[in-house]
């Protein structure tokens, strides 16, 4: 009896035996040839002669169920005597319901051109299987199948359900799945997914990939959510009403140009990924998400609701400049619905040529800037774009050419976006969203930054008069650092007021020594006594002459006189500057 009756579709003649002609694996040719031989005579197919793109054919119908569940189809013999002029399956027409899981093709299974009512294509086995262009006009399945290569170029879906398949190689290239697409748990070595389309709602929960290749595809609503992709994954240019990627974990992710309404990207993790250019028209979320290496959303449109809420960005460790996020040249068209919070420590994430004066940081600290950072550390990011280069020469076709080159060319556009200007304009950008938000004291602190690194550069480049003109300046912003650290220190003015009235008091109230001196030695104790009364009250006298001028309202007009009031009114001058700068931005709001 055939081990796999059960199926209820066993050869009548060979079903006694360990398998029957349909179920027997491992054929050799001549059970081959009665094996197909016996499968037309069972099924009995329609032959005609069709024309396809000035090529005539020929090709069978199938008018009635197939149940060829656990067959083990072998190759087709060409030539041999079978009575058929048709190559199976291709082209052919199944009308009713085509069952063949379980089974194994041990050939190509060639259904190319085919189309099916209903097919049940379940854990079957294929060597290499091909539908490019098949029609599936009602339900397909290929549940927990098996394929060393499957191509289907150009077929066309009305429901597809392929999850828990295994593929080696998968070509879904300009296919069409009108309904449901279920990849739920599919594995992919490498799948060719580019300008497919997504009308209905498409599942990849939870697949896993080696390489996937989606870029031009177009999604209604997709879930890739704890999907794992191993090697490249490119989404680029591709185009999504919905998509839900919760959890996915990405090694080189590409999404540069791609179009979303709404991006669900929580909980994700990236070591590679490029956003440059990609559109978010809608609701946009990355929070929590983690970024170990390189992220680019250079150029990239948020356009409204967008969350960076906890979201984990490349931090400087041993002072490395690579990798980094960067948000270069990105457009926030409603800034105040975007979010980032949680920036902390020394993040490196750059802002250059991006308009985030309105954007909502919270809990985020900028006492360390990369963009700063970067300008300070030019030649050595120079070199860093040399050696990125080099190899690439070397890596032509593989996967870490695409890093190298989307990272070299990132790295040109900041280099050519990285100068003083644009750096200053990301700090007063910064600053004015801390004052527009009422965070003073990180406003504060950027204006510091900002004043040290127009200083720090007064000292580079010129000559001649030039160069002195900017000497002479350096001296003066050191001046307004050391006394008032720019207008943001209360407590300086106020101690070094403090130190200029004491110190003239000390210069007004000290006598000649002599006196003392010759006192002292001669053990005239009481002279000495006498002497030191009459320093305490002369100190005195000092103070109160020392406060006079530094007021401005004494009449005595000697050098030192003179020089505690220049003193006094840079103090003074100070003073108000930094009282009107704390003072007047709590007026304003």
């Amino acid at each position: 009896m055939c081990k796999l009756n059960y199926y209820g579709n066993c050869d009548p003649e060979t079903e006694g035996e360990e398998y029957c002609i349909f179920h027997r694996p491992d054929k050799n040719e001549e059970e081959a040839e009665e094996f197909w031989r016996k499968f037309f005579d069972r099924f009995k197919p329609k032959e005609e002669e069709i024309e396809i793109e000035g090529e005539k054919i020929r090709r069978f119908i199938f008018n009635e169920d197939l149940n060829c569940s656990g067959y083990v189809f072998p190759k087709f013999p060409e030539g041999a005597k079978i009575g058929v002029k048709a190559r199976p399956f291709y082209y052919s027409i199944f009308k009713g319901s085509a069952a063949f899981s379980w089974a194994k093709f041990e050939g190509v299974a060639d259904f190319s051109g085919a189309t099916f009512s209903k097919a049940y294509f379940s854990w079957a086995i294929f060597s290499e299987a091909n539908f490019s262009r098949a029609k599936f006009e009602e339900i397909a399945y290929f549940l927990g199948a098996n394929f060393s290569k499957a191509y289907f170029l150009g077929a066309t879906f009305s429901e597809a359900y392929f999850s828990g398949a295994t593929f080696s190689k998968a070509y879904f290239s300009r296919a069409k799945f009108e309904g449901v697409a279920y990849f739920s748990g599919a594995t992919f070595s490498e799948a060719y997914f580019s300008r497919a389309k997504f009308e209905g709602v498409a599942y990849f929960s939870g697949a896993n990939f080696s390489e996937a290749y989606f870029s031009g595809a177009t999604f209604s609503k997709a879930y890739f959510s704890r999907a794992k992709f191993e090697g490249v994954a490119d989404f680029s240019g591709a185009t999504f009403s919905e998509a839900y990627f919760l959890g996915a974990n990405f090694s080189k992710a590409y999404f540069s140009g791609a179009t979303f309404s709404k991006a669900y990207f929580s909980g994700a993790t990236f070591s590679v990924a490029d956003f440059s250019r990609a559109k978010f028209e809608e609701i946009t979320d990355f929070s929590l998400a983690k970024f170990k290496k390189s992220v680019i959303f250079s150029d990239a449109r948020f356009h409204d609701f967008t969350n960076f809420s906890r979201a984990e960005f490349p931090t400087l460790k041993d002072a490395d400049l690579l990798p980094y996020a960067s948000f270069r040249g990105a457009y926030f068209e409603h800034p105040e619905r975007v979010v980032f919070d949680g920036i902390e420590g020394k993040a490196k994430i750059s802002f250059i040529n991006a308009d985030i004066s309105r954007v909502v940081f919270r809990n985020c600290s900028f006492d360390f800037l990369y963009d700063e950072y970067l300008l300070k550390n030019r030649e050595e990011l120079e070199k860093e774009l040399k050696d990125l280069k080099q190899p690439i020469t070397h890596m032509v076709g593989t996967s870490e050419e695409l890093i190298l080159k989307t990272l070299s060319r990132e790295l040109e556009g900041m280099l050519a976006d990285l100068t003083l200007d644009n750096v200053l304009s990301v700090i007063r950008m910064l600053r004015e969203n801390f004052d527009y938000y009422m965070k003073y004291e990180e406003s504060g602190r950027l204006f510091v930054k900002e004043m040290d690194l127009k200083r720090a550069h007064m000292l580079k480049g010129g000559s001649g008069k030039l160069k002195i003109a900017k000497r002479i300046e350096w001296l003066a912003y050191s001046l307004y650092r050391w006394t008032c650290l720019y207008g943001e220190s209360i407590s300086r003015p106020l101690i070094l007021a403090s130190a200029i009235i004491i110190g003239f008091s000390i210069l007004r109230a000290i006598p000649p020594t002599e006196a003392l001196l010759a006192s002292l030695l001669g053990g005239n104790i009481s002279a000495a006594a006498e002497f030191l009364r009459a320093l305490a009250g002369s100190l005195a006298e000092g103070i109160r002459g020392s406060l006079i001028d530094f007021l401005q309202l004494g009449r005595d007009y000697g050098w030192l006189n003179l020089l505690e009031r220049v003193a006094s009114a840079i103090n003074l001058a100070t003073l108000y500057i930094s009282l009107h700068r704390k003072l007047e931005r709590r007026i304003r709001h």
